[in-house]
């Protein structure tokens, strides 16, 4: 139990809010709640953030932006099994997560929101992207394989650090999949990916801080109409 007040600035349908929240409920931690509308951002939030962006997370009189460095300093802060012990496991775990970064959630966005932000992408472009994904994903395939034993999660046996900060992406994976038509295909080279997927989605720190599939696809077409329509005007 902390001693710290804490005041979590978030939108439930932000995945890098939920980075945060998938902390602070693995965690245990009592924190005040505080939801933004992104679309209708209070006048006095950036005092909280000047950047208007969420998530933020008041620590007494301390504020921290930006969900990474706030989520490690949660698990760094509050020690539990989530955080790798060494700086070796941390170093790894690091570059575990910039991996799947560059290599799947890079390409996923840029699919999912062609034409939405940014030049839309032609068929040509599109199947290369899709190509490059895939291959993505079979890298990081071959990195949980090498990597966490058996699994299920992406360092071992029990959720960790990188579970905390990719666990958003891969519950939206089938929001991508109902925007694009795009599926992550299956086999061996693909397998212990599945695997992992299918671990974060029934962990309870993950599943209980998010909306549903539903809920964000909604969100994610209402977005795409919205800046359609203003691009049309």
């Amino acid at each position: 139990m902390t001693s710290d007040k804490l005041t979590f600035y978030t939108n439930k349908g932000c995945p890098y809010a939920q980075r945060v929240a998938i902390a602070l409920k693995a965690l245990n931690l009592p924190h005040d709640h505080v939801e933004i509308d992104l679309d209708n951002k209070p006048e006095w939030y950036p005092k909280i953030n000047p950047e208007t962006k969420v998530p933020a997370l008041a620590i007494n009189d301390t504020i921290l932006t930006e969900s990474l460095v706030i989520a490690e300093y949660l698990l760094e802060q509050y020690p539990s099994t989530l955080y790798p012990t060494t700086p070796l496991a941390r170093a790894q775990t690091r570059f575990f997560i910039t991996l799947f970064t560059d290599k799947v959630n890079a390409k996923t966005g840029a699919l999912q929101w062609s034409g939405v932000f940014g030049p839309a992408l032609d068929d040509l472009k599109k199947d290369q992207l899709v190509k490059e994904l895939f291959a993505g994903v079979r890298q990081v395939n071959s990195w949980l394989s090498a990597n966490s034993g058996a699994g299920p999660f992406a360092t071992g046996e029990k959720p960790g650090f990188a579970d905390v900060a990719l666990g958003p992406f891969l519950l939206r994976l089938p929001v991508f999949t109902a925007i694009t038509g795009v599926e992550i295909p299956e086999g061996v080279e693909y397998d212990r990916f599945h695997q992992w997927v299918r671990a974060v989605q029934e962990w309870d720190a993950a599943k209980d801080t998010f909306p549903g599939v539903e809920v964000i696809v909604g969100r994610v077409q209402e977005k795409i109409a919205k800046v359609k329509t203003a691009q049309a005007q």
